[in-house]
């Protein structure tokens, strides 16, 4: 009889430790729940403790908390001064600090041991980090990657050379990573060009099995159709296009009202007409939003149409979807073709006339078009309810919780797993 396996002693580096405060935490989380049966060790890059609340540290066996500081650029005076003493404060304070954290950790994998050693690809402090742990460790790192590099570099300010900086350490992290995860078939494209060797698989949140929805179907005998939208606003002017849809039909549809329910901490709100939107503030777990998007009618998850995001709209997949397959109910996408998830409904269930394999899809930025697929999902009951059964179908078809766990954990073995097939990344 064969022995047990040993458990594994695994650390993560992440400026997102698992927990309920973002999408960023949760799909940690859900990503630490594949490794139970192992040792797990987070390295927590945080600028204050209650960016990671108590009650959800313990779903990790052991973590260290890491001092995140000097990630933006630190200019004085302005114009071309501004800009240079930036990158003198890039290269004195950013650079250093992320080799002090990386000696740090570099310090603790060797004495206790670790077999396997994640990187989280999601800020500059880590890329640069990840860099200096190439050099001081003899074993390589594995990677996450959930946005790309220049969006990263982009979003903390980083232009010009300390741009040219921060690319050229993420492309030495992931040439000598053994091992990948990552969520969007873009970026595993883009990882494999970097490192054509690199097993890589897709990592997305899982869903618990979705059955019939169990609130009753729109059929014209409700007085309100609910839009429900969840957590951060990557797409700001998306969600005001969803409003100015409904201003043209005046929140009203074959005498149902319109209403947008609006769950997260913050939202930038104008109008100079009359709108129904309830704002739900800010919910304390995932479940409760969860919860709540079942007594909605629709989730809507728009990503960006703006040549300036198609970076965002290519590449990042938004961890919320899982959230919002996981409330049973169907899901209304506003993401132009390009985007990750319009490719990811082409590659299983290709749209036509407003149908995809989330619920429904509308390619176009102009609001006359999303308002006619508003009003046929809320007035045609037959139309809605095969929305209901694509999505749930997708959930309980590509977003299984065994492939996920499968797919996470193949980053502990990457010789015996390989590359996945497509078939192998949903």
């Amino acid at each position: 009889m064969n022995a047990p396996a040993q458990p594994k002693r695994i650390a993560i580096i992440t400026a997102s430790p698992p927990g309920e405060n973002g999408v960023g935490q949760n799909y940690l989380r859900d990503l630490v729940k594949t490794f139970d049966d192992h040792h797990v060790h987070v390295f927590a890059l945080l600028k204050t403790q209650d960016e990671w609340r108590a009650e959800d540290r313990g779903c990790v066996a052991d973590y260290t908390i890491l001092d995140r500081r000097y990630e933006y650029p630190r200019g004085v005076l302005g114009g071309a001064i501004s800009h240079w003493t930036a990158t003198l404060a890039f290269k004195l304070m950013t650079v250093r600090h992320a080799q002090r954290l990386a000696r740090q950790i570099a310090a603790m994998t060797v004495r206790d041991g670790f077999d396997a050693v994640l990187l989280v690809l999601e800020s500059p402090l880590l890329m640069l980090i990840g860099e200096s742990l190439c050099r001081a460790q003899a074993e390589r790192l594995q990677i996450l990657v959930w946005d790309h590099p220049e969006h990263v570099s982009a979003a903390f300010g980083h232009v010009g050379s300390r741009k040219k900086r921060l690319i050229r350490a993420f492309s030495k992290v992931v040439s000598n990573a053994a091992s990948g995860l990552t969520v969007a078939e873009k970026l595993q494209d883009l990882l494999l060009r970097l490192h054509p060797a690199l097993p890589i698989r897709l990592f997305r949140s899982p869903v618990h099995a979705v059955g019939p929805v169990s609130r009753k179907p729109s059929d014209g005998g409700q007085d309100l159709f609910v839009i429900g939208f969840a957590g951060s606003v990557t797409a700001p002017q998306e969600l005001e296009l969803l409003q100015q849809a409904l201003d043209q039909v005046e929140w009203n549809s074959g005498g149902r009202r319109l209403q947008l329910r609006l769950f997260g901490k913050r939202f930038s709100l104008a109008a100079e007409v009359r709108r129904n939107v309830q704002y739900q503030g800010f919910l304390p777990t995932q479940d409760d939003v969860i919860g709540q998007l079942a007594d909605c009618d629709v989730c809507f998850l728009p990503q960006p149409f703006a040549d300036s995001s198609r970076l965002v709209a290519e590449y990042s997949f938004p961890t919320k979807l899982s959230t919002y397959l996981s409330s049973g109910q169907p899901v209304l996408v506003l993401a132009p073709p390009h985007a990750s998830l319009a490719r990811f409904q082409q590659l299983n269930e290709p749209s036509s006339s407003g149908e995809s394999s989330l619920g429904f899809y509308c390619g176009s930025a102009n609001p006359s078009v999303l308002a006619d697929l508003i009003q046929r999902i809320s007035a045609d009951a037959a139309f809605y309810r095969r929305g209901c059964e694509r999505a749930q179908t997708c959930a309980n078809r590509y977003f299984r919780n065994d492939v996920a766990r499968l797919n996470a954990r193949s980053i502990l073995d990457p010789e015996t797993v390989g590359t996945a097939s497509p078939s192998q990344c949903h």
